[in-house]
């Protein structure tokens, strides 16, 4: 079986806006029922500021997991008033790929850009053509959506190079907009390019999960990966991963991606104990009562690694 983990982030702290990393911490304090301060100085959130590359490789071989792609955040410097961040996107982007030239067996890079940016085009081209990227990172909870005009460019670049576009939805922490990552705009980009692979990032975090599902339905070049579940359902509702996960696999079995969202996350649980989850779990009898199959070992297969292999033809 291969495991391709579709959504990893590779970064040093100066990367991230020091707003929004007071934004993630405030998540977390929700979740466990603490303070940003107590956070701050915490085990769980000093680990989350270390996202480098060999670590994340030692955390894939104790896993099992084959290869990930990874990418940075443009975090809209310029565009979000008040953004408190020391590095640019070429500086980061720059880390990427080098992390990706270091681990060429393992890493797979994706270019991370702001579509306001003038130089937007040229970053894209570069990374595609130049650095070898499989793949275009947009964030819109930065203050545009992905049906705006101003994307378009990016879109057809895409379809030029052949490669997915994956765009963020769900929660965003401040000073960031959630509202920007509905997945019906994604829907509108996708029927105006039906030759476009598209990635829905963190199937809707569970705030978008019956929108992804009907774009699912709907747009047969859509995807959806399920970084963050992992992490998250652990403090939050098992059941419900387990339900959802059911239902994305139902509709759309082939395009259903296995993710992590390693680094921001991988403190509230280990890429192991991730993948040996979706490996071995089984589904209750109380769930099956009321419906929910237990996952097949193709289903099994093709989620952890089979349906990624395809779309990014590796």
């Amino acid at each position: 079986m291969v495991v391709i983990d579709a959504h990893v982030h590779v970064y040093q702290r100066r990367h991230y806006p020091e707003n929004f990393i007071e934004g993630i911490v405030d998540q977390y304090g929700v979740a466990f029922g603490l303070k940003r301060e107590e956070l701050m100085k915490g085990p769980l959130i000093q680990d989350m500021m270390d996202g480098n590359p060999d670590k994340l490789v030692k955390e894939m071989d104790g896993a099992g997991i084959d290869k990930s792609v990874v990418f940075g955040g443009d975090w809209g410097k310029g565009f979000v008033p008040g953004l408190r961040q020391e590095s640019d996107i070429g500086e980061f982007n720059k880390y990427v790929l080098d992390a990706a030239k270091k681990y060429p067996d393992r890493l797979l890079g994706f270019i991370a850009i702001d579509p306001r940016r003038k130089n937007a085009l040229e970053v894209v081209e570069r990374g595609l053509k130049e650095w070898g990227m499989k793949g275009i990172k947009i964030y819109p909870p930065t203050g545009f959506y992905p049906s705006d005009e101003i994307c378009t460019p990016l879109y057809k670049k895409a379809l030029d190079h052949g490669v997915p576009v994956l765009s963020h939805s769900g929660p965003a922490a401040a000073p960031y907009f959630m509202k920007c990552t509905h997945p019906m705009y994604l829907d509108e980009v996708a029927g105006r390019f039906p030759e476009l692979n598209i990635i829905i990032a963190h199937a809707g975090w569970g705030a978008w999960l019956d929108a992804v599902i009907a774009v699912l339905v709907t747009r047969p070049r859509v995807y959806t990966d399920i970084s963050a579940w992992g992490q998250t359902f652990h403090h939050y509702d098992q059941a419900y991963f387990v339900a959802s996960l059911r239902r994305l696999i139902n509709v759309a079995p082939a395009r259903i991606l296995f993710g992590s969202d390693w680094g921001w996350v991988k403190s509230a649980l280990s890429q192991k104990d991730w993948v040996k989850w979706l490996k071995e779990y089984q589904v209750p009898d109380a769930m099956k009562a009321i419906g929910i199959r237990n996952f097949t070992p193709k289903e099994r297969n093709d989620l952890l690694g089979e349906n990624a292999r395809k779309l990014l033809r590796i």
